[in-house]
């Protein structure tokens, strides 16, 4: 009588998702690695990506149109004038000593309850927001996207 061999199956592997974009024989770039250990040679810890990226702050701030120039709003009362040292209304905080047309003292912005509002300083050429002047001393509410300026010096108001 004949004996029969068993047949051996061969185990099929699945390959990992990732093992496509391997090239034969080569090695997959998975970004940058970022390696932590606990000091006394223990097991470490492996981030991968863009877990080591400066985290940029997101907040309030004005463009200057004239030269893309970026200004954090980061005072409750932001100041924003030609005058270099203090002035009837304190300090600004935004010295716009490159245009004649800017009153030393022209405006400040002011945040309450998470809104932000224009106040002219009663200056001799005016606060415009949106096209329309603001009266001496007035008040306007600032939402993002708003255009304004400070005599003929354009901003805008930007949240993010």
């Amino acid at each position: 009588m004949p004996v029969q061999q068993p047949v051996q199956q061969q185990a099929q592997v699945s390959q990992p998702a990732y093992a496509a974009a391997v090239p034969q024989g080569g090695n997959a770039d998975f970004g940058d690695t970022d390696y932590f250990t606990d000091g006394a040679g223990g097991s470490e810890t492996v981030l991968m990506g863009m877990e080591s990226a400066p985290v940029q702050k997101v907040g309030p701030y004005l463009l200057r149109t004239r030269n893309n120039e970026r200004i954090p709003l980061d005072k409750p009362v932001f100041r924003l004038g030609r005058e270099t040292s203090g002035g009837a209304f304190g300090k600004n905080d935004y010295v716009i000593a490159d245009n004649p047309y800017v009153g030393n003292s022209h405006a400040v912005i002011m945040t309450r309850n998470e809104e932000y509002f224009l106040i002219d300083s009663n200056s001799q050429n005016h606060s415009f927001l949106n096209g329309e002047q603001l009266l001496p001393g007035g008040e306007a509410r600032l939402t993002h996207g708003a255009r304004f300026s400070l005599a003929n010096e354009e901003f805008e108001f930007r949240l993010y």
